[in-house]
């Protein structure tokens, strides 16, 4: 065989191989679905869907499969009723605007909209199930401490009344409590260019609704992300300690979790992507788009032609990894100074005051993580990920996942007699993986 002939017989294998090993669209740990609660033993029902802020086939697939399921956990009586709560970017891509008058802003309240109708056909014996929302960057136009192009007026959404958006009035936006502000312009006047004032009224706030055995603490990242990145560290430490009394109040029998938009550790687009990550990581899903398949089949064959046959083919084959490690430099991904300061002091509160769970979104999949095989981290509490409500993007497995998916999907988390069981749900009503966390 000549010398030719052996490097395209090596091509060859090489894509074989790597093509057959990324061809996992889920990763779990086994064993899985050895659960079943009966009714006598059902408490709660509460669905976690992230990133759900475009209106869309897929989340009005997945508000389908959360509709069948409040349908069947209603069937078991359960002592409360179900809560669907949205782990930010609630609309995509820049929020809601401040002046209704300027062109295009009408735009974004029809998305709205849109998703509001979607929503409204939840339904839990004749009433709409509760929809408590928490903010994401999107939602913040990336700046929450002011607003840029009239856009991110986070204001407006503690008075969805008067965009007139249907079903508003089982929306709860929080952390924050307006009821003493009688609009959106009078609210906004109250934090426009006041972090200060940002920070006393999205302070940490219990999530009102859950059944007595859920504590559900809800968190404004993007509001601490913002304040690292323009200098209030002083204001950030004010957050955290806010949230430490929060922690404190949580009651000793009670299941006791934080929810925020950003995640403290994450394996997807928004963590830190290696060049051996994006190009050997598990799942074709990694890469929704046709030409990003295309692109990830033909790497390893570039790669070895650079090396054996035409370098100049090996820059080709790793520009697209080269420009993928740098994502981390933005404020937005895990590996810039703001996330790593967050991130740390989440991680530390979380580890001290035990908490059981941690609830985010922000990367376009679905993510269990056990946290005590991150390394630094000093607890056992559970991280969940589910923000593909409406995008999918890149995930791979790291340290502690013991489950992991790149398709539109929701987290839907039973409470029993017995504990809490976190199932992923996919658009199609799949339930792909459970994971129990035992009293």
């Amino acid at each position: 065989m000549t010398a030719s002939k052996k490097c395209w017989s090596i091509a060859v294998f090489v894509v074989s191989v790597i093509s057959v090993a990324a061809c996992s669209r889920v990763y779990v740990q086994e064993p899985a679905f050895s659960l079943e609660v009966s009714a006598g033993d059902f408490i709660s029902t509460v669905f976690l869907i992230g990133d759900l802020g475009r209106p869309s086939a897929p989340l009005d697939n997945l508000i389908d499969a959360i509709s069948h399921d409040v349908t069947e956990a209603t069937a078991q009586t359960p002592r409360s009723a179900p809560i669907i709560l949205g782990l930010g970017d609630n609309l995509y891509e820049k929020g809601l605007p401040h002046d209704l008058e300027v062109p295009g802003a009408e735009a974004e309240v029809a998305t709205l909209r849109a998703i509001g109708t979607q929503f409204a056909r939840i339904q839990n014996k004749g009433h709409q199930v509760p929809l408590m929302l928490i903010p994401g960057n999107h939602d913040y136009n990336d700046d929450a401490l002011a607003i840029r192009n009239n856009l991110g007026d986070i204001s407006r959404w503690y008075f969805l009344e008067e965009l007139a958006i249907d079903g508003a009035d089982a929306w709860t936006h929080l952390p924050g409590d307006a009821s003493r502000f009688g609009s959106a312009a009078e609210l906004f006047d109250h934090l426009e260019g006041d972090p200060a004032a940002r920070v006393e009224f999205m302070e940490p706030m219990p999530i009102p609704g859950f059944d007595p055995g859920l504590f559900v603490i809800a968190i404004d990242s993007e509001l601490i992300l913002d304040l690292y990145a323009q200098g209030y560290k002083d204001l950030a430490a004010s957050y955290w300690q806010r949230l430490e009394q929060v922690l404190l109040e949580a009651p000793d029998d009670a299941w006791l979790m934080i929810a925020a938009h950003h995640p403290p550790v994450t394996y997807g687009k928004h963590g830190r992507m290696s060049f051996g990550n994006w190009m050997f990581g598990q799942g074709w899903p990694q890469f929704p788009q046709i030409w990003q398949k295309a692109l990830v089949s033909t790497l390893p064959l570039g790669i070895l032609l650079g090396v054996v046959v035409y370098p100049a083919a090996l820059a080709i084959a790793a520009a697209p990894p080269l420009a993928t490690s740098l994502v981390s430099g933005r404020k937005q991904d895990v590996g810039s100074a703001p996330y790593d300061q967050y991130a740390a002091e989440f991680l530390k509160l979380t580890a001290e005051y035990d908490v059981d769970a941690v609830l985010a979104g922000h990367d376009h999949s679905t993510q269990i993580i056990e946290l005590s095989a991150v390394e630094g981290f000093s607890g056992d509490s559970l991280l969940v990920i589910t923000g593909a409500g409406s995008d999918v993007g890149p995930v791979r497995r790291g340290p502690g996942t013991v489950a992991y998916l790149s398709n539109h999907s929701y987290v839907r988390v039973t409470q029993h007699t017995g504990g809490l069981i976190f199932e992923i749900i996919d658009q199609q009503g799949r339930a792909y993986y459970q994971h129990e966390v035992s009293s």
